[in-house]
């Protein structure tokens, strides 16, 4: 977009007792933009790193909708009294 976007950032934690942490970046896509069918090596890895980083409770999810693209990433929630 060439004059700019606006990206929005929301965190919310879910699951018993908040467990996970949800993050997710949306962004606008830009009218001239179309969806690229590449080979999606660069997605598979990072859902392949993610996975193994987190193999129960961690999860990746894309979407495009509505002339926005969103990023959720979910993993496990730890506080400073977790590690103590």
């Amino acid at each position: 977009m060439p004059q700019g976007g606006c990206l929005e950032i929301a965190g919310t934690r879910r699951g018993r007792r908040g467990a996970l942490l949800c993050l997710t970046v949306s962004n606008p896509i830009g009218p001239d933009k179309q969806r690229r069918d590449g080979s999606h090596q660069a997605l598979d890895n990072l859902r392949a790193r993610w996975s193994a980083c987190f193999p129960r409770e961690g999860s990746l999810e894309l979407e495009q909708s509505g002339g926005v693209f969103h990023a959720s990433l979910a993993f496990p929630y730890l506080s400073r009294a977790d590690d103590e």
